[in-house]
């Protein structure tokens, strides 16, 4: 791969299934005795005990995470109570199979399965199971970024909840109304999370664990949008120190993990460290294993975040020690999500074979477990460490078998995550016939779950696309091509913007907005690109969006300069600068450094502002700095003249080609000078005067198979496949074959960019 070529930022690959907190407190039992149960009652041939058994036993394998096997015991009892006319029954086997669903990613299936039990419920005149499926309900259109229909029914759930006095419903009700809410970008109305903190002080001491967490969880979330954690931290002691003074050493220890997590997101990581510690030892004293394994994550967490190599080390060393402890309770969702802070830790160090290794044996013991949908996940993770280590191919290969692995247990939102990403990595190293598979593909499943801002985050691989085609042909010197090309950007990010806005999702809309005001940049709108780049900065603002924000700051300084706004443009490009170290993000700040020598060109004159030709955007959310062919078209400073006639002297770009034994490491074959585009002569007049001097045979046409083609430069791409010794022309060397080469000995190669597709006509040395 060239040098350039972009690769999208690391960002956590553990697939976002939900796990409901239940909304009435009821025993459960194990897999294998509700398993007895279910036999029993079939042998006496009672449906009714043999479906309320397949019920139990459904719920059992949801806690396991035995997903597929959990909704056919809910599929079977639904049978069985629709044969029995046990309505009652019915809705809660509905209810049931809406929850599995949601746990497998699944929530269109699972939407339809809660709204069929919402409807037998009211019919029923049953209030409290109508309020826990409206609570699912609500949970899944979350999970979909429906947050406007989400808060509908969550807020309708929740007046059930406080007419029938039930605090556990309306704890989590409110704590599900406030992350709706915060998702429409509600952030004082989502203040609702601290109603539902205090509705968990009248639950007994054994049912408000999860329910606490959850609500604290929510409140944490409003509070870090509005940049208000102190306050966050001031609701939580409280709930804390109630617990020290119950005794309840396991609660408070849920509660102390939270106050690190908060710490941590303050970056006081010292404290962080200090709390989770705490922490620890809490969990350990209450024998509580499930709150250790949260406590040592979150100590795993804080030691991240400090990224010294020390820090590291023990950022590793206490995830590794989670797992362990998450392993024993078979809890394999939380273990993987803790092994990925230890493989995040060893990359970190860029020991990239550790992070592998950590990984494939995580899924090895998942396969042995025959937990498909974690293995789905584990390889996303180990395609993630393929990614950061510059390996393309393995990194594809891991994303391509998780997909795989998530169709086959039908789990439409892993599988539709994968093909995103895919087609994002397709797209950012050229391979369009994959990207576009992928993005039809996920655009498919994202539109069968009702999924707008899946969908949308499609349309702007579609756009990042288009910047790849109007980039390939600015180097192929066809601007018409390229305006069109940037059009059709426009057209999809726009629809982008419109289905984010219809989800109320406000960090998609600022990504959106990030291509649309790129493509005004192109297309010469100055005014409308600075339009884009301040409501960008507007929703960044108001979202605390560090990365989006430094990326609308220089989409703002490239939309004032391209205005004529010099000085502005100026410190807008200095402020992005700043903002992009911040974040870390070194591919963004060089795309700043080298804006800002845009800006020094144009204000001495030596680049017209109409020339500025907008920003190499990838990814979608990307800013990085031009490929060297692309930066060399779009360059119009004076070029030195050639003496006869003040023309231009032509220039031939060529570079040397190697080929190198895998075994021995030596040279096997040479390409010396080797022409990167055709020069003097169109390339249509120069596969005219081939083809007049030798038509190709059939043979030769389906040995030389299709054509490699890219849409980003500088990518090349060259198909080795041995060249056959050709006449010598007089005065050649004795060790030099000469093309042009077809059909069993040619060379196919050349520079990609706007779907071209170059014969195999090049004129090469080869070697040896």
């Amino acid at each position: 791969q060239s040098s350039s070529t972009a690769i999208p930022r690391r960002s956590s690959q553990i697939h976002p299934a939900m796990s409901l907190v239940d909304f009435s407190v009821a025993p459960s039992v194990s897999v294998d005795l509700a398993s007895q149960q279910v036999e029993t009652a079939k042998r006496a041939g009672r449906k009714g005990d043999e479906a309320a058994a397949l019920r139990s036993l459904a719920k059992a394998q949801l806690i396991s995470g035995a997903h597929l096997d959990a909704l056919q015991s809910a599929t079977t009892a639904l049978a069985l109570y629709r044969e029995t006319s046990d309505r009652a029954g019915e809705a809660g086997a509905l209810q049931l199979a809406a929850a599995v669903q949601l746990a497998r990613g699944l929530g269109e299936e699972g939407l339809y399965a809660a709204r069929e039990a919402v409807k037998i419920y009211k019919d029923l005149k049953d209030r409290l199971n109508e309020a826990a499926t409206l609570y699912t309900v609500a949970e899944v259109r979350i999970m979909a970024q429906d947050f406007k229909e989400a808060q509908t029914t969550a807020q309708e759930g929740l007046d059930i909840a406080k007419s029938l006095g039930n605090k556990r419903g309306e704890a989590l009700l409110l704590s599900t109304l406030s992350t709706a809410r915060l998702g429409a970008g509600l952030k004082e109305e989502a203040l609702v999370a601290k109603e539902a903190l205090d509705a968990c002080q009248g639950l007994p001491s054994g049912e408000a664990g999860a329910v606490e967490g959850k609500a604290i969880e929510a409140l944490i979330a409003v509070h870090a949008a509005r940049k208000t954690l102190d306050e966050a931290m001031d609701a939580v002691k409280p709930v804390r120190d109630r617990h020290q003074s119950a005794g309840n050493k396991s609660l408070e220890a849920a509660t102390t993990v939270k106050l690190a997590k908060i710490h941590a997101m303050q970056d006081e990581f010292s404290s962080a460290v200090m709390v989770a510690k705490q922490a620890v030892s809490l969990a350990q004293d209450a024998g509580d294993k499930q709150c250790e394994a949260a406590a040592r994550g979150q100590l795993a967490r804080a030691h991240l975040a400090g990224l010294g190599n020390d820090e590291l080390e023990q950022a590793q060393k206490f995830a590794t020690e989670a797992a362990a402890i998450y392993r024993e309770l078979a809890d394999r969702s939380s273990e993987a999500a803790v092994l990925e802070v230890a493989i995040n830790a060893v990359v970190a160090k860029e020991d990239y074979e550790e992070g592998i290794r950590i990984g494939t044996e995580a899924l090895e013991r998942f396969k042995f477990a025959s937990d498909r949908r974690m293995q789905a996940t584990m390889m996303l993770a180990i395609a993630g460490v393929h990614l950061r280590s510059q390996d393309i191919e393995g990194a594809l290969i891991f994303f391509k078998k998780a997909r795989a692995t998530f169709n086959e247990i039908k789990d439409s939102r892993g599988e539709s995550s994968a093909y995103l990403q895919i087609a994002k990595l397709a797209t950012t190293i050229g391979d369009i016939e994959e990207a576009l598979w992928s993005t039809q593909r996920a655009t498919a499943l994202f539109r069968k779950m009702k999924d707008k801002s899946g969908e949308a985050g499609i349309l702007l691989v579609a756009a990042d696309m288009g910047f790849a085609k109007s980039w390939g042909n600015v180097v192929q010197g066809q601007q018409s091509k390229a305006k069109q090309e940037a059009k059709e950007v426009m057209r999809n990010a726009e629809l982008a913007l419109g289905l984010y806005k219809s989800a109320s999702n406000k960090p998609g809309q600022a990504v959106a907005l990030l291509s649309i005001g790129n493509a005004h940049i192109i297309l010469k709108d100055a005014e409308a690109a600075l339009r884009s780049a301040s409501d960008c900065l507007m929703i960044c603002e108001e979202l605390s969006l560090g990365h989006t924000r430094a990326g609308a700051l220089l989409l703002q300084a490239g939309a004032q300069l391209a205005a004529g706004q010099v000085d502005s443009a100026t410190a807008a490009g200095q402020e992005a600068r700043q903002a992009f170290r911040q974040t870390g993000d070194a591919l963004g700040d060089e795309a700043a450094a080298n804006f800002m020598k845009d800006a020094k060109d144009v204000e001495n004159g030596s680049l017209e502002k109409e020339n500025f030709p907008g920003f190499y955007l990838r990814g979608t959310d990307s800013f990085q700095p031009m490929p060297r062919e692309l930066a060399a078209k779009t360059k119009r400073e004076d070029a030195p003249r050639a003496a006869a006639g003040g023309r231009r002297a032509p220039a031939v770009p060529t570079s040397n080609v190697l080929i190198m034994s895998p075994n021995s490491g030596d040279i096997s074959t040479a390409f010396l000078g080797f022409e990167t585009r055709q020069a003097g002569v169109s390339q249509t007049t120069r596969i005219r005067k081939v083809e007049e001097k030798e038509e190709p045979k059939e043979a030769d046409i389906a040995i030389a198979g299709p054509r490699y083609r890219a849409e980003v430069p500088p990518v090349y791409a060259v198909r080795w496949q041995g060249i056959q010794a050709q006449p010598r022309k007089e005065g050649s060397k004795a060790n030099v074959t000469e093309g042009p080469f077809r059909g069993t000995g040619f060379i196919d190669a050349g520079p990609v960019g706007a779907g071209t597709a170059f014969p195999p006509m090049f004129r090469v040395s080869a070697q040896n």
